[in-house]
Order: C-alpha cells, then structure tokens, then sequence
C-alpha cells in the first residue's frame, strides 16, 4: 500500500511537471518518463549562499533524522521528525564561525544517508 502511494505520488508529480514544461514551451516534446523513483526518494538539497535548504518526500512516514556537523564531526543539531510526509528545513551558517559543515539526512534504522557539505570563509 505504501508503495502505491509513493508511485501514485512520483506520477503525479511527474505530470505537473510535464503540463508545466509544455506550458512554457509548446513547441517542445514532453520529457521521458521512467519507472526509476530513487530520485523522488532521497532527499534534495540546495545551497543558497550561506543556508542549505532540504527538501524531503517521505511517503513511508519514517522517523526522518537531519543533523548539522562540524570539519570535526562533532554533532552541533540534531532533530527526529516523526509522522511528516513533508520535510523543508532551511539551516541558516550567516553566524557561525569558518570551516566545513555537513548536513545529514538519514532514515532511523537504515545505515544510508544523504549529505551536502558547505565550507564557510569569514
């Protein structure tokens, strides 16, 4: 059932896109659609100056852990998100200090996760 749910979603998603492609060029042929949904699966990040933003489809309702490292892989935040389908956290590195800082998103359970890492010159 949930992986239903998860391809109902990918289908729908992939159908907003394509209307939304060729709103913008007509003239142009939809994209390829694949059966591939790894992509809609893992989390998205973006780096926007000195934020990370990240984006996360979980459809399974797992306990989703996002954490903030330093170059020295000490644990400065750590948050479990439970029960969300949605997961948009914005890290704002405005105020901290020079160095290298890790972003982690990981699944409770599972030993994958999935990271960006920003380095910060003052």
């Amino acid at each position: 059932m949930k992986k239903q749910k998860f391809q109902i979603a990918a289908l729908f998603l992939m159908g907003i896109i394509s209307v939304n492609t060729l709103a913008a060029n007509p003239d142009k042929t939809l994209p390829a659609i694949t059966n591939n949904y790894a992509d809609l699966a893992d989390p998205h990040f973006k780096v926007k100056g000195e934020r990370i933003l990240v984006n996360f489809l979980n459809l399974e309702g797992n306990t989703v852990i996002v954490k903030v490292l330093d170059q020295e892989n000490r644990v400065l935040y750590m948050e479990r998100i439970k029960d969300a389908t949605v997961i948009e956290k914005a890290i704002n590195f405005e105020k901290a200090y020079e160095g290298i800082y890790r972003v982690e998103v990981s699944l409770s359970g599972e030993k994958e996760n999935f990271s960006e890492t920003l380095k910060i010159v003052r």
